[in-house]
């Protein structure tokens, strides 16, 4: 676990070397370095997210349920105190979305064991979904009813589309309280959590 700022700053470019470049579209090393490299302001240090390829990926599920499935609003890796601790969760008037992200066949073939992705009983999420880099899981792979999504370097694509199911009303109300509580604390966690629209920019 690095320590200080300047073995963060070792960390990300590791990181940045290391992954696939579309994995960090969204992030800027000069950014990390600008927000790493004054010690003097502790806001600076909170503010770094070196982020996985994994996170990169829950980033872009969340933003996927906003842009193409309209959903009012959309988190990813939010922490409730729910049984089910989804990657990404959208929710618009009448339907809600889950999205699981895995890089790693192995852990997928985990998560498919547990009790309510392998009877669809108790989960969020009237449509759920699988996200991972292409061709990492197949249509055939998917527990009954799940839809699969690819990442590709421009764009999240639709292998397999998802049945609607009932979804757990308690889970999801229990994650929404959760997550609600923090956003009227002003807790800062939540608000890189979010994602949020786009502010317009005044007209001249």
């Amino acid at each position: 676990m690095a320590k200080n700022p300047s073995e963060m700053i070792e960390l990300a470019k590791r990181a940045f070397s290391e992954a696939p470049s579309w994995m960090y579209r969204n992030s800027s090393l000069e950014g990390l370095k600008a927000e790493m490299t004054n010690p003097t302001e502790e806001t600076k240090l909170l503010k770094l997210r070196i982020q996985s390829p994994h996170d990169v990926l829950c980033v872009r599920a969340a933003k996927w349920l906003k842009s193409s499935k309209g959903c009012a609003f959309a988190m990813h890796g939010v922490v409730a105190t729910c049984a089910e601790i989804p990657d990404a969760m959208g929710f618009k008037a009448w339907d809600s979305y889950l999205i699981e992200v895995k890089m790693s066949r192995s852990d997928f073939l985990r998560d498919k064991k547990k009790y309510h992705k392998r009877t669809g009983e108790g989960g969020m999420g009237n449509y759920r979904f699988y996200l991972c880099p292409e061709g990492l899981l197949k249509p055939e792979d998917m527990p009954d009813g799940w839809g699969l999504l690819y990442a590709t370097d421009r764009k999240i694509m639709v292998i397999k589309r998802p049945d609607r199911r009932a979804s757990c009303y308690n889970s999801e109300r229990n994650y929404l309280t959760s997550v609600m509580r923090r956003v009227f604390d002003g807790c800062p966690y939540i608000e890189t959590k979010l994602i949020k629209k786009k502010k317009e920019q005044p007209h001249d």
